[in-house]
């Protein structure tokens, strides 16, 4: 299963493309004090911390616990709109909690024979410990947008930061996030660059569409996740939605999901549930996943 990994090990091997991110991101740190007003993301930031606590049965692989959606089918893109009704906090925690989208080859075999027994491309929002080795600004909890990919062999998982939101707890209300996931060169399911885009919106505006690029990558897509995950017993969340959920057809299109997938939530916390369930029907806008903890 798609997830964040620890990053410490990567910091030196990452630290100068770290700076430029930095330098990028500062406009808007400097308003950040001790109470931050904008941030999110995800990240590999988590220790390996005992992990007991959370559910009554974590996702075996790693002991994180998911209120997650999977559908399977080969595509060339998805794209989701995460709309958050309340905060992130993970106060007290050494790890982490988050909501985001997953784009994944869990089959192909140079992905199997991956440290993490699959390949994937991920984006969304995540709170971050001031203790982070990602976090731009040291010293401070913050959330925000990233995004992530794990490529077979020697690749491993990398992590990017996209946008600061603010310290914990910071309200999201005001935001909405669209998310893009897309084969670079072609529609088809099967490739090794995989092009990342956002658009995030405050209170109606567009205020940046930040992104990234997968390369050397090579997957054969065959699912799409969406929700919440948890690495501590601490994290809280309020209400956060999934809407206008898509997938790309060969044809270019992108489609409305008609199905509820596949339920792969470990048992909670986080909760996650359909407020509408995505139908092969009239008036369909590819449901509306909920998640909270």
């Amino acid at each position: 299963m798609s997830t964040h990994v620890n990053s410490s090990d990567m910091l030196e091997k990452y630290f100068d493309r770290f700076l430029i991110l930095c330098a990028l991101l500062a406009f808007t740190l400097f308003q950040m004090t001790s109470t931050p007003v904008l941030a999110a993301g995800a990240h590999s930031s988590a220790s390996q911390i005992p992990l007991t606590g959370y559910c009554n049965n974590p996702e075996p692989f790693n002991n994180h616990c998911y209120a997650q959606i999977t559908w399977t089918g080969h595509t060339g893109g998805t794209t989701t709109l995460i709309n958050p009704y309340g905060d992130l906090n993970c106060s007290g925690c050494a790890g982490f909690i988050d909501n985001e989208t997953w784009f994944s080859d869990p089959n192909s075999s140079q992905c199997t024979s991956d440290q993490d027994g699959e390949c994937w491309v991920e984006s969304g929002i995540s709170t971050y410990p001031a203790s982070d080795p990602i976090n731009c600004h040291k010293g401070y909890n913050s959330v925000r947008l990233f995004w992530a990919d794990e490529r077979p062999g020697a690749g491993g998982y990398n992590e990017h930061p996209l946008y600061t939101f603010g310290g914990y707890g910071v309200n999201l209300l005001p935001y909405m996030i669209y998310v893009y996931i897309t084969n670079h060169n072609s529609w088809s399911s099967q490739g090794t660059t995989w092009d990342v885009a956002t658009d995030v919106y405050e209170s109606g505006n567009l205020v940046a569409q930040p992104g990234g690029q997968s390369t050397n990558n090579q997957m054969n897509v065959d699912q799409i996740q969406i929700g919440s995950e948890l690495s501590d017993t601490n994290g809280s969340a309020g209400d956060f939605h999934f809407q206008y959920n898509k997938w790309l057809s060969t044809n270019g299109n992108f489609n409305y999901q008609q199905n509820a997938g596949q339920n792969t939530s470990t048992n909670p916390p986080p909760h996650g549930f359909w407020n509408t369930v995505p139908c092969n029907c009239q008036g369909n806008t590819g449901g509306d996943w909920v998640t909270y903890d």
